[in-house]
């Protein structure tokens, strides 16, 4: 618990540093926000290295034995503390690193993956439809200094490839409307089709 809180705490922190207390407070609170549901064929992904410049980039999975390396750090410190509690929900990642240091990182669970002894909240939420080798994208982060060259799109990429190499044949998510970076990512650089919308209420952190 003490660690939850403090991940909690570390995320409002940094969010109100980068983005000012305007943004945090609509992120908090809003009503009936509207989610745009989407999947992808993992059979169609194409190669990530498209959106790859030359230079010091990396991509890999964000293994436990990785995160206590220390081979790597995270460009914020509560990135590195939900790794930690995705990882230990079950939940597993991919990362996006120059120079040693994790820029971005997005993470993964196959739709029967259970803990807690329930579903993952998002599942039912948004009523999303499951099929034999789904898998559920979620909570995909790029710091400020990878933002602008499409690299955030590329780790998109890289996880499909590496999902489909893992044998999933199909990845749902779901971004918000207003959300206009994850629309240009995931809709037009990666093609995921749009299967539903549905619309979220949210006081501090319950959804309803």
């Amino acid at each position: 618990m003490v660690n939850y809180l403090k991940m909690r705490f570390l995320h409002v922190f940094e969010y109100l540093r980068l983005n000012g207390i305007r943004k945090i407070l609509s992120e908090l609170f809003f009503f009936r926000r509207e989610a745009i549901l989407v999947e992808k064929n993992l059979k169609d992904v194409e190669d990530f290295a498209v959106f790859v410049k030359e230079g010091d980039i990396e991509f890999f999975e964000l293994t436990p034995e990785l995160l206590n390396s220390q081979t790597y750090e995270f460009a914020f410190k509560n990135r590195k503390l939900k790794a930690t509690h995705y990882q230990n929900k079950g939940f597993a990642g991919h990362g996006i690193a120059i120079g040693r240091q994790i820029i971005g990182d997005v993470w993964y669970c196959p739709g029967d993956l259970k803990y807690d002894g329930k579903m993952h909240r998002d599942i039912k939420l948004l009523g999303m439809k499951w099929s034999n080798g789904c898998v559920y994208s979620f909570d995909i982060f790029m710091a400020p200094s990878g933002r602008g060259g499409n690299l955030s799109a590329a780790l998109q990429r890289y996880s499909m490839v590496s999902l489909r190499d893992k044998g999933h044949s199909k990845a749902v998510a779901y971004y918000w409307a207003d959300n206009y970076p994850a629309i240009w990512n995931t809709r037009v650089l990666n093609k995921w089709d749009v299967v539903g919308k549905s619309h979220i209420s949210r006081i501090l952190g319950l959804w309803f």
